[in-house]
């Protein structure tokens, strides 16, 4: 049986994307809606919460359809209004929030201070995701990282068959966290998986 396997990239706003990705003359607010006809998630990078765009984030669940999935860097120091505020934008996001990505080592506090704001949000700590590069077994992770490009797409079908083995329940994706991710290579990831039936 098919699964569904999301790609995500760790932000939508690259500048280098402009021209290539994105139409030279599309506004920078359209970009997550842009972004979210190709893709079925994202991962919000931590620095995004820092920011003074953080009640921006309220707003993208209208920006993308309905299956679309978050998946959020948790930041590693807020102050508590800050905390407070980012509280609030993850609650409103539920609908489309699919994870946690925690910094290690998170204080138990804070993470069950997270179970009680965001239930049913899985918290993914570092050792959870799979790493292909590293890996000899999938260990039941639903969260892949891939932090550096593959070589090519023998080797990209490889580490997704490993990361498929097994039949799983849950949702699973495929995070890509490289610094300058290439959306070429990110597009045709994405029509390999389809092949696949992922």
């Amino acid at each position: 049986m098919a699964e569904n396997i999301q790609l995500a990239v760790r932000g939508w706003q690259h500048p280098h994307w402009c021209g290539s990705f994105y139409p030279d003359d599309l506004p920078d607010d359209w970009q997550l809606t842009y972004y979210s006809n190709e893709f079925d998630a994202v991962l919000v990078p931590a620095e995004f919460w820092h920011s003074a765009r953080l009640r921006q984030s309220i707003d993208w669940c209208a920006q993308v359809p309905a299956e679309f999935s978050f998946y959020v860097e948790w930041p590693m120091s807020l102050d508590a209004s800050a905390r407070a505020e980012l509280y609030h934008q993850l609650v409103a996001m539920q609908p489309n929030l699919a994870g946690l990505l925690l910094p290690a080592p998170l204080p138990n506090a804070e993470c069950e201070s997270l179970r009680q704001h965001l239930p049913g949000v899985p918290q993914y700590q570092p050792a959870q995701l799979w790493i292909p590069e590293v890996a000899t077994s999938r260990d039941e992770a639903s969260l892949a990282q891939l932090a550096q490009p593959w070589s090519d797409l023998r080797q990209l079908r490889q580490w997704l068959e490993r990361f498929t083995a097994e039949q799983s329940t849950v949702k699973r994706a495929l995070l890509c966290t490289m610094a300058e991710p290439d959306v070429v290579q990110l597009q045709q990831a994405r029509t390999l998986m389809q092949i696949m039936g992922l």
